[in-house]
């Protein structure tokens, strides 16, 4: 079984390597922000802005949630060799990720939705398991699947330079701590709330005040007051509208 983050040694990688290229499986292309495998868990309770439990990028790049800081919900981020991608990718190749199946009964109340999204082929595939206790499914599968849910790095991404702002409990009372961007609260409909997006300076002055505020902490623009929280986005998304899974 396949272990993130160890190293393959250099005859098993070079094998490796040969194989991807002349099986049926191609390398993973290597762009920065291609995104080649993810999985994001919807609990029976989406959690606000979550950020994916696991995601990898074709350079190697491997982001899984933080630990809250304040009202900003970070992720944190480590990196795997070219070897370690590759394997990984094979992997799920052949853990059956490479079709679009779902394992469980969606119609199941209060129901954990797992989607597992593979990029292949020139495709991206989603596998779903649904499940109120355990996870259904082809036992590798569902190993993998859990492996990667379990993978915490342990390196923090220090810069923001793009931030999703999710407003939430807005009311007609404007008090609290004055908010001097563009009202998140008129931004783009996310699940539990509205969203806008904050690039550059703005973003890094919002996340440094979101690093000291509580979440129940309630901000005020326009006559109209809400609470926040703060999310920076990953690096294949581009605005509010990635930040649904569905």
């Amino acid at each position: 079984m396949f272990r993130l983050g160890r190293a393959l040694p250099a005859l098993a990688a070079a094998g490796l390597l040969a194989a991807t290229a002349c099986g049926d499986v191609d390398v993973p292309p290597r762009d920065r922000d291609g995104l080649l495998l993810r999985v994001h868990a919807e609990p029976p309770q989406p959690v606000r802005g979550a950020i994916p439990d696991y995601s990898l990028y074709g350079d190697g790049t491997v982001i899984t949630p933080g630990a809250p800081v304040g009202s900003l919900h970070p992720f944190v981020a480590s990196h795997l060799q070219d070897a370690e991608v590759d394997a990984q990718y094979r992997a799920a190749h052949e853990a059956g990720l490479a079709a679009d199946e779902r394992h469980g009964d969606a119609a199941v109340p209060d129901s954990t939705s797992v989607h597992v999204d593979l990029r292949s082929g020139g495709a991206v595939h989603r596998t779903e398991l649904v499940f109120a206790d355990r996870p259904s499914g082809p036992p590798e599968l569902v190993e993998f699947v859990q492996e990667l849910r379990d993978t915490r790095p342990a390196t923090p991404v220090p810069a923001v330079d793009r931030l999703a702002v999710i407003a939430f409990d807005a009311d007609g009372e404007p008090g609290g701590r004055p908010w001097p961007f563009p009202p998140p609260v008129h931004g783009s409909r996310v699940p539990g709330g509205r969203c806008t997006v904050l690039t550059g300076g703005d973003a890094t002055t919002a996340a440094a005040w979101a690093r000291e505020a509580d979440p129940s902490t309630r901000w005020g623009s326009g006559g109209i007051g809400f609470r926040l929280l703060f999310r920076p986005l990953l690096p294949d998304e581009i605005g509010c509208t990635d930040l649904d899974p569905s």
